[in-house]
């Protein structure tokens, strides 16, 4: 098998690995306003309580939904969190961590019930 073109690819680093940290240090200290928090309690309880999961998301699931939403806001340039953060790693939080009561071939379908 030969070299596909991708892997004659040089990337260069944008950030250092110092800065990545120094920037996850960061991500703590972004402001989460208490309805924020509500609406986030508010997935996970729906995660809950809908008939479509078997389980719902854990507690540690819905930190790590807030942690994310705070990185989101960060790489944003806000120092607080809106609603469209939580919104944008909702999918990518919660996915891997909710499974379907029925089976589905279609990933897409799966993500939409997500």
């Amino acid at each position: 098998a030969g070299l596909l073109h991708y892997d004659r690819i040089e990337a260069q680093p944008v950030l250092a690995h110092s800065e990545i940290v120094q920037f996850q240090g960061y991500v703590p200290q972004v402001f989460v306003e208490p309805t924020v928090l509500h609406y986030i309690l508010k997935i996970v309880t729906a995660t809950r309580t809908e008939s479509e999961f078997k389980c719902g998301i854990s507690t540690r699931g819905s930190l790590a939904l807030k942690t994310a939403s705070q990185a989101a806001a960060l790489v944003s340039g806000r120092a607080f969190v809106i609603p469209d953060d939580v919104n944008k790693m909702v999918l990518p939080v919660l996915a891997h961590r909710l499974s379907l009561r029925r089976p589905t071939a279609d990933p897409m379908e799966e993500r939409h019930i997500i």
